[in-house]
């Protein structure tokens, strides 16, 4: 092959790659929901069972948030991060009827999911 051919191949690919990347970075959340969804469903196969559950909790009284936990056996515990209004709660399994109730708490402004699923192999 000639030097202008091998050129354009390298560009071809150049262009291909840059456009790629590209996508990737722009869709990234959506990227990275996928990865996480695939784990997720990796993790059910195998066990059987979607476990315990973990979602951040952005909330104005973290008092009734402990009470809550006390009060119910399917919430295995909550944690202030320091010096913020954002809660770490456990929940016994990811179907948790509790999950809604917590959600609707008067001081509770969001709720994000933070289970990541690990695999052993």
């Amino acid at each position: 092959m000639t030097k202008w051919v091998n050129y354009s191949l390298v560009g071809v690919c150049f262009f291909g790659l840059s456009y790629l990347a590209t996508l990737l970075i722009v869709n990234w959340e959506t990227a990275n929901t996928l990865i996480y969804e695939s784990s997720l469903a990796k993790f059910e196969e195998m066990s059987g069972q979607r476990g315990p559950t973990t979602y951040l909790i952005f909330h104005t009284d973290f008092a009734a948030l402990q009470s809550m936990a006390n009060l119910h056996e399917g919430i295995l515990g909550v944690e202030q991060h320091e010096g913020s209004t954002v809660a770490k709660m456990a929940f016994q399994t990811a179907k948790s009827p509790l999950i809604e109730t917590v959600g609707e708490m008067p001081g509770v402004s969001g709720m994000i999911n933070r289970n990541v699923p690990m695999l052993c192999h």
